[in-house]
């Protein structure tokens, strides 16, 4: 009988040293699942990472929150899943094409679900533009068009080919856009590090902020999302929420990474197309959300600034 017993003991934890790494919860509870990542290319630079829950007994369900992180920045917004065998979910991920861009990132899924915990990683790849492609726009008077879709509330950075297109995709960003925003082309204006910004009811219609500023026209801007101060720490984070979504006062908001790679990468005089309905050369992008109840809050996730509490917290934690 002993000897049954510990070639039991010895099986379970075989079985427990064959799960993925992340599969055990503090507790011990066990939930096994796969993770994988597309490669972002030019071609497709919407990637998309997808958890599945191939080996669950059946019967087994578990109903969870899901969290997405990006090097561990918050990519998404959290959603309820029921874990169970066959169960998928999937993120979208749309990396931001720069000349000095990482090769890869890590992708993690965590999964909660009341005192338990489980977090799956995996790799995304990215295939950036080769140094031809970058040495080449530096040339250009006009390297870059821009477009921007009403209804998507995506802005698509369009690249020059070699036969003098625009039809290269170098990026594409989620914005909000507002009943103001106008429709048309027109050409971008004066650049300033910070500005000062219309409120709304929420700030008592005192000046907000924002960061990464690029005229459109008049009065309608290319910034982050707003500010209730002129500093990185104090973000309105229910509006960053909005993201995604027809929230603006008319200007274009995008995060500190689309605002930043606007601001150092568009000449002045680049044609800036408004329509209703654009046609999207790849999958949106999932919609970022900040966890308002976390200490972190006052900061855009994607802000480069070494002192972003994100960067340094989830760091530690994963």
């Amino acid at each position: 009988m002993k000897k049954i017993i510990s070639l039991l003991t010895v099986c379970l934890l075989l079985t427990a040293l064959c799960l993925p790494a992340a599969a055990q919860s503090a507790r011990g509870y066990t939930l096994p699942a796969t993770l994988t990542v597309s490669t972002a290319s030019p071609q497709e630079p919407t990637a998309s990472a997808v958890l599945r829950f191939p080996d669950l007994p059946d019967g087994t369900a578990r109903l969870c929150t899901l969290r997405w992180y990006r090097d561990g920045v918050p990519i998404s917004q959290p959603q309820m899943l029921l874990a169970q065998k066959g169960a998928y979910a999937v993120c979208r991920i749309t990396v931001c094409f720069s000349e000095t861009m990482p090769a890869s990132s890590e992708i993690t899924a965590e999964l909660t679900s009341g005192d338990d915990c489980w977090t799956y990683t995996s790799t995304l790849e990215i295939e950036n533009y080769d140094a031809a492609h970058y040495a080449r726009l530096k040339t250009l008077a006009q390297p870059y068009r821009i477009s921007i879709g009403h209804k998507q509330n995506t802005v698509v950075v369009w690249a020059q080919a070699e036969d003098g297109t625009y039809s290269l995709v170098q990026n594409v960003f989620l914005c909000s856009t507002g009943y103001a925003t106008p429709y048309g082309t027109y050409y971008t204006g004066e650049k300033i590090r910070w500005h000062a910004l219309y409120g709304s009811a929420k700030s008592n219609w005192n000046y907000v902020y924002g960061q990464y500023i690029t005229r459109i026209t008049h009065d309608i801007l290319f910034h982050s999302v707003p500010y209730y101060t002129p500093n990185p720490d104090d973000l309105e984070a229910d509006e960053y929420n909005l993201l995604g979504t027809r929230a603006s006062m008319g200007c274009i908001r995008l995060t500190v990474e689309a605002a930043k790679w606007i601001y150092d990468n568009i000449p002045i005089g680049t044609p800036v197309e408004l329509v209703d309905d654009l046609e999207l050369p790849t999958q949106l992008p999932a919609a970022p959300q900040i966890d308002l109840s976390d200490a972190r809050s006052g900061w855009d996730p994607t802000d480069p600034l070494p002192e972003n509490s994100w960067k340094a917290a989830r760091q530690n934690e994963f």
